[in-house]
């Protein structure tokens, strides 16, 4: 258990955390390479501004977890609970989120184009439309986006 530890600047390569427990950690400006996190907690935890490449996240829970600027290559987001995180202004290449929570999350001035969101809930996410083109959405996302822009609609 690690609880508000500063790994910021560091290499993590070829690791593999099961059931760790990464609170309110700092792994900001660092370099992750080939990591998995299975189970963990990793609430409050902060990645700010960071690289990841082939990052595997199964089943943690990443409530208020930051990922704001980072750099974000061939990672997997299954079965999280990413409530209120941040992906303000990130980078995202081959990265996929299958059924996570991500409610209430930040993904302004994150392009989400190739993304596929329908399996995700992302109720009150912050989402830029303008970088949401080329992204799926289910249908009951795209109803709730419009409204939430002022949009109403009506059925005749």
């Amino acid at each position: 258990q690690f609880e508000q530890v500063n790994f910021s600047h560091c290499d993590f390569m070829d690791c593999r955390f099961e059931q760790c427990i990464f609170l309110n950690c700092k792994l900001d400006e660092s370099s992750l390479r080939r990591i998995e996190f299975i189970g963990c907690r990793q609430s409050g935890t902060s990645f700010y501004h960071s690289f990841t490449k082939d990052i595997l996240f199964d089943e943690c829970l990443l409530q208020y977890a930051d990922f704001s600027l980072c750099q974000l290559k061939n990672t997997l987001y299954q079965r999280c609970i990413a409530t209120n995180a941040s992906f303000f202004h990130t980078m995202l290449q081959q990265v996929e989120f299958k059924n996570n929570d991500l409610s209430n999350s930040d993904f302004s001035e994150t392009s989400l184009n190739g993304m596929h969101l329908a399996s995700n809930y992302i109720h009150g996410a912050r989402i830029s439309l303008s970088l949401l083109k080329g992204a799926t959405i289910s249908s009951e996302q795209a109803l709730a986006m419009i409204k939430s822009q002022g949009i109403y609609i009506e059925e005749f």
